[in-house]
């Protein structure tokens, strides 16, 4: 079995989805009482909550660099970042690390072309949704079509994210937003939407279900990225190429 090293806590919570994922598939497809091999560098989320300034993003990104390098050393076999948003500074772990990282778009690409999508929805926070590195590699890579909401949804979205998502209440509010923005979608054209923030589908309690059936399917980021880390440990998934 291959190690796995995650670069979690970004935050917490959505690396308890990758570990719970990760152990029940090693489980269910080698029996008894396997478990993954894993080695998780769990960090301090403030920083990157908070981070303004273009100082603090380039602190940040030496973090997610040392993180990783510090589990290649370690020993592990492969790399995942258990966070969307965070793939923003992918390019830069690729460039110092030797072995395999996996992007959280390719798997979560690879299940919407094989159920037949071509006009997708993306929501997150507003870093994913905006920026380049998330919407260019879907549309570039694997010739997808990607819809964002309008400015004033899409600040609505981001602010539900970063401080209600886990607070009382907070779900509730997400699950309005998300099911507004993907009727919006719908009508746009959209056959799917990627839940591009890896807690978003805790707002229906989804710790399991990669795919949700809302007004639309909504293709859970987080739990695809998981299945493709769980079958990297068993050797069934193609070491991805350094790019």
């Amino acid at each position: 079995m291959r190690r796995l090293g995650i670069v979690g806590g970004l935050d917490w919570q959505s690396t308890v989805i990758y570990y719970e994922v990760i152990n029940r598939e090693i489980r269910e497809a080698c029996g008894g009482q396997a478990s993954a091999a894993m080695l998780i560098d769990s960090l301090n989320f403030q920083p990157f909550a908070s981070a303004s300034t273009s100082a603090e993003f380039q602190h940040l990104r030496e973090t997610l660099v040392a993180s990783s390098q510090a589990l290649e050393a370690a020993g592990v076999d492969g790399i995942l970042l258990a966070c969307n948003t965070l793939h923003r500074f992918s390019q830069s772990i690729v460039n110092q690390i030797n072995i395999p990282f996996l992007h959280i778009v390719d798997a979560t690409a690879a299940e919407l072309l094989q159920d037949g999508h071509r006009r997708v929805g993306l929501l997150g926070t507003r870093a994913t949704m905006e920026s380049a590195f998330y919407k260019k590699k879907l549309t570039k890579e694997y010739q997808l079509d990607v819809l964002i909401p309008e400015k004033p949804q899409r600040d609505q979205l981001n602010h539900a994210i970063i401080h209600d998502l886990n607070t009382h209440g907070g779900t509730e509010r997400i699950r309005e937003l998300l099911n507004a923005n993907i009727a919006t979608m719908s009508q746009q054209g959209a056959t799917a939407v990627i839940l591009g923030c890896t807690e978003l589908g805790l707002a229906w309690g989804n710790r399991k279900e990669k795919v949700l059936e809302l007004t639309l399917p909504a293709y859970d980021s987080a739990i695809l990225h998981a299945l493709e880390g769980a079958a990297f440990c068993r050797g069934k998934s193609p070491i991805p190429k350094k790019t």
